[in-house]
């Protein structure tokens, strides 16, 4: 397993946080895997994770009510600290070329559509969570599709998309957003060029009365 070393400046809460993430969705993977599985992990008391499925047993709670849990947390952790601006202006420093930036926000603008088209489909997913029976909204086909892949990742999966999908919509945000801040100072570069060649012929006249 890959060791990652955090810099002292690294928020210690949000890291304790992830790490807690990390072994609730090991210890999901090891419950879906089936009884045996877990009973063997039950046993085992040196196993962090089997000392967390000991708490979530005592609490009760099923393995869908948690996954929606965690697709809230994950929501959440993508929404407030993905490094959208941060990435994006790496990204933008790779594609300064002037003659690049209408194609390239062109791209970007599309991209965005195309993931609020998809986010907007899963945003209707009408699958029974729990006790709520919500009434459909998308056609049955789709709907049943949709219901599928809820019901096999226990209502972590579409939440989980969205949630990444969040993410990339902030990094396409902040992208365009620096785009416009190349076109602005390409426009002013490009005023200040322009206007150099008045201001020389101007300026030899004023030189030519004077003399």
């Amino acid at each position: 397993m890959e060791t990652c070393y955090l810099s002292s400046t690294f928020d210690t809460s949000l890291f304790c946080w992830i790490e807690k993430l990390n072994v609730q969705l090991l210890f999901r993977m090891r419950f879906l895997e089936g009884s045996d599985t877990t009973a063997e992990v039950r046993g085992d008391v040196s196993d962090p994770i089997a000392n967390y499925e000991t708490s979530y047993y005592t609490r009760g709670d099923t393995p869908k009510g948690e996954a929606v849990h965690l697709a809230r947390d994950f929501g959440y952790i993508c929404e407030t600290e993905f490094p959208a601006k941060a990435v994006s202006e790496y990204l933008n420093r790779q594609h300064t070329d002037p003659t690049d930036l209408h194609s390239r926000k062109n791209m970007l603008l599309a991209t965005k559509q195309l993931c609020k088209e998809f986010t907007d489909l899963l945003a209707q997913d009408r699958t029974p969570i729990g006790n709520s029976r919500p009434s459909p909204i998308l056609e049955p086909g789709i709907q049943s599709c949709l219901t599928h892949f809820s019901l096999i990742t226990h209502g972590f999966g579409a939440p989980a998309i969205c949630a990444a999908l969040t993410a990339l919509q902030n990094y396409l945000t902040e992208a365009l957003k620096g785009m416009d801040k190349m076109f602005l100072n390409n426009n002013n570069s490009n005023r200040h060029t322009s206007g150099e060649g008045p201001v020389s012929k101007n300026g030899d006249k004023e030189e030519k009365h004077r003399k």
